[in-house]
């Protein structure tokens, strides 16, 4: 993408900027990970009559570590936005205000992932404390 008055094509450590734009976009529009696919237990739902548990909450960590992994990243563009608006911040340049760009869209879209981890990590626990305490505890032995 060119910019006029500009003669260096508009990039943020070596990635093009119309890259940058539609990677920004595309994380500010989808929710993260654990809003999607984690559930918490429904209280009073998790046990079946049988005594068994019920597979009908999350128990897995995947979606939580993995919003953890997109909010680290979306920090690390937090860092290059910095880095790109302070180092040409004297300068009419493209890389400025990209940087300007990149430290909204990364404190954006960390901030989401990390809510989403959050969110995540709190209803795969639940899941499991409530899945433990559904199994039937072995009886005791006396003598």
């Amino acid at each position: 993408m060119w910019l006029s008055g500009c003669n260096r094509e508009l990039r943020i450590m070596g990635i093009p900027g119309q890259r940058i734009a539609v990677i920004i976009a595309l994380a500010t529009t989808s929710p993260g990970c654990s809003f999607i696919f984690t559930r918490g237990p429904e209280p009073g739902r998790y046990a079946q009559p049988s005594g068994a548990p019920s597979l009908e909450c999350t128990s897995s960590v995947a979606a939580p570590a993995v919003d953890t992994a997109l909010a680290t990243l979306s920090l690390a563009l937090v860092g290059a936005g910095i880095f790109a608006a302070s180092a040409f911040s004297g300068f009419q340049d493209a890389s400025s205000t990209a940087g300007v760009y990149a430290i909204i869209g990364g404190a954006a879209t960390g901030t989401l992932f990390t809510a989403s981890a959050v969110a995540g990590y709190q209803r795969t626990a639940a899941c499991r404390t409530a899945l433990e305490s559904a199994r039937p505890s072995p009886g005791r032995i006396s003598r």
